[in-house]
C-alpha cells in the first residue's frame, strides 16, 4: 500500500495534477469533451491519436481548442488552456509509411 501511495504522489508532482487519475486515449471513445473535463477535475484527460485518422484528429483539437479558450476566457482569466495528452498508435504509422 506505502509504495502504490508513494507511485500516486510522484505522478501527481510529475504532471502538476491534483488527482492520479489518467483517461485512456481510447478510439472512438475519448475524445476532447472528456479529456478536457478529466483535466479540469484535477487529472489528465488524453485523446485518442489513434491510428493516424488526421481528420478525425483534427476535428478533435479543434474543439480542444474552443474548450480551452472557453475555459481560459472563463473565471480564471488567466489565458491558460487547458493541458491534454495525445496518445497514438505507434504500430500503425509503420504501416501507413509502407
Amino acid at each position: 500500500m506505502l509504495c502504490q501511495i508513494h507511485i500516486m504522489q510522484r505522478v501527481r508532482q510529475l504532471l502538476g495534477i491534483k488527482h492520479a487519475i489518467l483517461s485512456a486515449p481510447m478510439a472512438g471513445a475519448s475524445g476532447a469533451a472528456l479529456a478536457t473535463q478529466v483535466t479540469k477535475a484535477g487529472g489528465l484527460g488524453f485523446l485518442a491519436g489513434g491510428y493516424g485518422e488526421t481528420a478525425v484528429l483534427g476535428k478533435e483539437l479543434k474543439l480542444w481548442h474552443r474548450l480551452s479558450a472557453e475555459h481560459s476566457s472563463g473565471a480564471s482569466g488567466k489565458g491558460v488552456g487547458i493541458p491534454v495528452g495525445v496518445g497514438f498508435v505507434s504500430w500503425v504509422f509503420d504501416k501507413v509509411s509502407e
